[in-house]
């Protein structure tokens, strides 16, 4: 049973793990017996995602991390928008900017904003 576990609550995914082991989940091999200050723990090698973390850059481990973090917030809190309506104002600008996008329209450049609105 090696596949990423999904649960609906916080309460459920304690509840599976009050019944099973991680040796259940990820299977047996793999193990090894690591010291952790005076305690003997066992650790499971995972070679593929230490050779993965290894080779990112800062920049695409920040990233997956940042991904990882905003994606749990998700599944815990859910949308924070779920439910609200947008206002009509808001969606008219919306739309026309959609459309003007679609024609090949641009906004200002990011320098001229940048000193529209005296930030450099």
């Amino acid at each position: 049973m090696s596949k990423i576990l999904k649960f609906k609550s916080i309460k459920e995914e304690r509840e599976f793990w009050d019944s099973h082991s991680a040796f259940e989940v990820l299977g047996e091999d793999g193990w090894h017996i690591v010291e952790i200050g005076n305690k003997k723990t066992r650790k499971r090698e995972n070679n593929k995602m230490t050779n993965t973390v290894a080779t990112m850059t800062k920049e695409e481990l920040r990233e997956m991390i940042e991904g990882t973090i905003e994606q749990k917030l998700f599944e815990i809190l859910g949308d924070p928008d779920d439910g609200l309506e947008i206002r009509t104002a808001v969606r008219n600008r919306l739309l026309r900017q959609k459309k003007a996008v679609a024609k090949g329209e641009r906004g200002l450049p990011f320098e001229d904003v940048v000193r529209k609105l005296g930030l450099d």
